[in-house]
C-alpha cells in the first residue's frame, strides 16, 4: 500500500473557491482516487504544515511515497483564511520528500503568475524540482501511478468522478477548518 501525502496549496478560481473556510473538489477527488487505487493518503493544507515544527514536517515527508501537491489557479488579494503555496515552498518541500514529487493543478499548465510586477515563474521552471508536473487531472494520474505503477497525463473518466468524489467527501474531516469548512461542489 502506497502512503500519499496530499498537500493543499489550495486553488481560488474566479468559478470555484478553496483558500479556507472552503475546500476546493480537487483535493476531495485526489483523496477519492488514492483510496480507490489501494493507497493511504493523509491531507494536510499548506497552512497546517507551515505551523509544523521541522522534525513534524520531517517525518511527514519521510513517511509518504508519493507528495501530490495542488496548486490552483490564485485572484491576486487578500485571503482571510490562508494563504497560498508560494514556489520557494513548493522546492522546499520537494526537496525534503522521500518519494516521487507530483505538482497538479494550473501551475502545472500556466507556472505561477508574477505578482506585483515579478516575473512570472514558467512550468518549464517549475519541473525542475518535481519528479511529474501534471497538466491535466492529477487525480487520474495518482490514481494510474498507484494502480499500475505507472502514469500517464489523462483527464478522468465520468465513472471515476462519480467514485472519486464520493470516497473523497471524508476528507472534509481532516481539513484544519472542520467542521466550520464549506465545500465547493461542480
Amino acid at each position: 500500500m502506497k502512503n500519499v501525502l496530499i498537500v493543499d496549496g489550495y486553488t481560488d478560481e474566479p468559478s470555484m473557491f478553496g483558500v479556507p473556510p472552503y475546500i476546493s473538489p480537487y483535493v476531495r477527488y485526489i483523496y477519492g482516487a488514492v483510496l480507490d487505487a489501494g493507497g493511504n493518503p493523509r491531507y494536510i493544507t499548506i497552512d497546517k504544515f507551515r505551523e509544523l515544527t521541522d522534525q513534524e514536517k520531517e517525518k511527514t515527508l519521510t513517511w509518504s511515497d508519493i507528495t501530490v501537491i495542488h496548486r490552483g489557479v490564485i485572484v491576486p488579494g487578500k485571503y482571510m483564511g490562508g494563504s497560498p503555496i508560494k514556489f520557494n515552498e513548493i522546492i522546499s518541500i520537494a526537496s525534503k520528500s522521500r518519494g516521487l514529487v507530483v505538482l497538479g493543478g494550473s501551475v502545472a499548465s500556466y507556472g505561477f503568475g508574477g505578482i506585483g510586477g515579478k516575473r512570472p515563474i514558467p512550468p518549464s521552471e517549475v519541473k525542475n524540482y518535481v519528479d511529474y508536473l501534471v497538466a491535466e487531472d492529477v487525480d487520474a494520474f495518482v490514481y494510474d501511478l498507484i494502480k499500475y505503477g505507472k502514469a500517464s497525463q489523462r483527464y478522468r473518466s465520468k465513472e471515476e468522478w462519480f467514485v472519486w468524489a464520493i470516497k473523497g467527501a471524508k476528507l472534509v474531516k481532516e481539513h484544519d477548518w472542520y467542521p466550520h469548512v464549506i465545500c465547493e461542489i461542480e
